[in-house]
């Protein structure tokens, strides 16, 4: 058995500005763990844990959904938390939503719903998680903090050209990420 989840790749430019708005929240003290630089990554679905022969199942229902979406891009900014401010266990940056994104979404949750994965239950809301809180330590320094700034931080393009299927191994420094399986988008859609 694996776990497993479908995501897109972030590119190193984007990490970097991510990682400063990160290493801004570790500042006020928080109690939590900040999400490790190379951990960020946008998650399309979850599978959770898995068996190692189902990749072989998933890979060829996957492509059409590739082939169906050009690449295109997206754009990051904006911070928030789940599930609200007044009780913030996960501190997180936007993504600002397009057709494209929705479209790939929703291909990649509808082809494994047919290989027995169930569908998220709630709208696809994308984000990039930052820092997960284990209490409500510094919670209003944290408040302050996201409520300061004048105008939603950006932190970049992301050119979507590919999503993969990545492997989370569990490990007491955090998950580490292998990828399994890359689908290029289709440069025709």
């Amino acid at each position: 058995m694996i776990r497993a989840f479908v995501a897109l790749e972030l590119p190193a430019e984007v990490l970097r500005r991510l990682a400063d708005v990160a290493g801004e929240l570790d500042a006020l003290g928080l109690a939590g763990r900040r999400t490790r630089l190379e951990a960020i990554h946008l998650t399309l679905q979850f599978l959770g844990n898995i068996e190692l022969g189902l990749i072989e199942e998933i890979q060829p229902r996957l492509h059409p959904v590739a082939e169906s979406v050009r690449p295109f891009e997206l754009r990051v900014a904006g911070l928030g938390a789940f599930p609200h401010l007044g009780n913030p266990r996960i501190v997180w940056a936007g993504v600002r939503v397009s057709e494209a994104l929705e479209r790939l979404q929703a291909g990649v949750e509808a082809e494994l719903e047919q290989l027995g994965f169930r569908r998220e239950g709630r709208p696809f809301r994308p984000h990039l998680t930052l820092f997960r809180l284990k209490s409500s330590r510094n919670r209003d320094k944290l408040v302050r903090y996201l409520n300061r700034r004048p105008a939603p931080p950006e932190f970049g393009a992301v050119e979507v050209r590919d999503f993969h299927l990545f492997q989370s191994v569990l490990k007491p420094t955090g998950a580490e990420y292998n990828k399994l399986v890359t689908w290029p988008l289709s440069p025709a859609g």
